[in-house]
């Protein structure tokens, strides 16, 4: 897998552009591009209360669509939400929602990935445990577009850059 920074001409790309963002991916990689950006108004899909319920909401929707990796045991244990289950996705952290969001959209079969603003909320222990659990999936490629790449860039030093003009 390799691990990619998208850095577009304008600032305000990442807040107003993200599909573009991805379309411009989707013609470099010549392949299907999943992305996931920041919605400034919701964490969860807002259908359920617990972590345990938007875990098997979401989870069983991807393996119901055939775009699933891993049904709802083997995700829990994967990343590790066992003692978090019975908690309301409301009372967690900015950090944890980000968690619990980015594992499930790296839930979804996709080989070619954009992640728009990444590094908000997390811990760069939080970052490092994302990174692993993505180096594990069947991804080819990731690409970031950061408002501040320098928070991730330390953990990816060999990521390649791709400037466009977007």
């Amino acid at each position: 897998m390799t691990f990619h920074f998208l850095v577009p001409r304008r600032a305000d790309a990442l807040d107003r552009r993200p599909e573009r963002l991805r379309d411009y991916l989707a013609e470099h990689w010549q392949s299907r591009v999943c992305h996931v950006h920041p919605v400034p108004f919701a964490d969860s899909s807002c259908l359920t209360q617990l972590v345990e319920e938007e875990i098997d909401l979401v989870v069983s929707s991807q393996m119901e669509r055939g775009d699933g990796r891993f049904g709802f045991e083997d995700f829990v244990a994967r990343w590790g939400w066992h003692d978090k289950l019975q908690l309301k996705v409301v009372a967690l952290s900015g950090g944890w929602r980000k968690l619990l969001g980015l594992s499930l959209f790296l839930n979804r079969r996709c080989s070619h990935v954009l992640i728009v603003d990444f590094a908000s909320h997390l811990s760069d222990g939080s970052m490092l445990f994302v990174i692993d659990r993505m180096r594990d999936l069947d991804m080819e490629a990731v690409a970031f577009a950061e408002y501040d790449p320098m928070l991730l860039l330390r953990h990816l030093p060999d990521a390649l850059i791709l400037e466009c003009d977007v």
